[in-house]
């Protein structure tokens, strides 16, 4: 749980809820504008042990984008100037430890093939990752061959999809854009009951019943 302050009082619950006096206000003239990013489980976690669910709790717990703080804060400055007038001052001050390392995720026909059941042409598979942020390049050794059998692509998650993780995710990107409608139906063939070669000897009656 991270506590904002001033160093000298509390001001709000980082990520969850802010406090009464920062407020904006119709007698509000000077803004200082934070921007940050939470991690999403010890957001989950506070918001929870407090039973506080706000809408910033609900953002950033299920995971924001954190090389988006200096962009977006840029952006809200923008606005408040064509929308509030006003002055804005030089001078920015970021505390960021560095950024992520990318997430490096390799993605095979082969595997492509045997989940999906159809194939994708090189052409259309690479339109998609790399319209979803992805930059898909050929890794393989056949990769001057069109839609080779052996062909793989290596990709680079980009930081607004933390939750792409590994090739499954990038499969159900391609699947989903290509959609379950453009593949042939097939179901499965039932496998032959197994023979019984055992003589069923009848019963024997009950005589004199």
């Amino acid at each position: 749980m991270v506590c904002d302050g001033d160093g000298s009082r509390p001001i709000g619950i980082g990520g969850i809820m802010g406090g009464a006096e920062t407020e904006i206000s119709f007698s509000t003239k000077n803004v200082l504008i934070e921007c940050a990013w939470f991690d999403p489980i010890s957001i989950r976690r506070s918001a929870r042990s407090l039973r506080l669910h706000t809408e910033a709790s609900t953002r950033f717990g299920r995971g924001a984008d954190p090389e988006m703080a200096e962009f977006a804060s840029r952006r809200a400055a923008e606005l408040i100037l064509q929308l509030a007038g006003g002055e804005l001052l030089s001078g920015v001050l970021d505390v960021y430890p560095g950024k992520r390392a990318a997430k490096k995720i390799t993605i095979t026909r082969a595997e492509l093939l045997r989940v999906m059941g159809a194939d994708v042409p090189d052409k259309d598979l690479e339109t998609i990752l790399s319209s979803l942020g992805f930059g898909p390049v050929r890794v393989d050794q056949t990769r001057g061959a069109a839609d080779s059998l052996l062909a793989a692509w290596g990709c680079i998650a980009p930081s607004w999809r933390a939750d792409v993780e590994r090739e499954i995710d990038l499969i159900e990107e391609v699947a989903r854009v290509t959609a379950s409608t453009n593949f042939q139906l097939a179901c499965p063939r039932p496998a032959p009951a197994p023979s019984d070669c055992r003589t069923m000897k009848p019963k024997r009656g009950c005589a004199n019943a």
